[in-house]
Formats: C-alpha cells, structure tokens, sequence
C-alpha cells in the first residue's frame, strides 16, 4: 500500500506468484478442486460404511425363533 498499489492489485501480485493457494477462497478447478471435494467424497464415504454396519448389525430373535433354538439346543444334546 505504500508503494501505491490498490488491494486488488497486491492480491494480483500475491496470486502471481504464489499460486490461486495463498488466497483464502481459492477458484475450484484443477488442482483445488480435490480439495473442494476430497472432505464430501470422505464424508458419504463414512456414511456409506456405517449405514452398511448398522444394517448388517445382528438383530435379536423374536420369541418363536429363540424357542426354536431351545428346542434345536435340547435336541442336539445325547
């Protein structure tokens, strides 16, 4: 600013040469835009694996399956 640049032109000069990085809201598109969607792909990837636990989770038996299994149990038994 002391030298008379406007802020436009030092974020300008600051991009130039430091890459779209050094700005706190860089463009997405080629590099960046892994990591605009690196935290989403991870999140519904985590999503994904924990619907997946929590339907493949082991249910309790209803009463006739559990009278079933008795019944299995005491007959298996010599």
């Amino acid at each position: 600013m002391a030298t008379g640049w406007t802020d436009a032109e030092i974020v300008d000069f600051f991009v130039a040469t430091y890459g779209d990085e050094v700005v706190l809201d860089p463009p997405a598109g080629g590099r960046t835009l892994v990591l605009w969607l690196l935290p989403t792909v991870a999140a519904l990837g985590g999503l994904a694996v924990v619907v997946t636990r929590v339907r493949r989770a082991p249910r309790e038996l209803s009463a006739e399956e559990q009278l079933r299994v008795a019944e299995a149990v005491r007959e298996a038994k010599p």
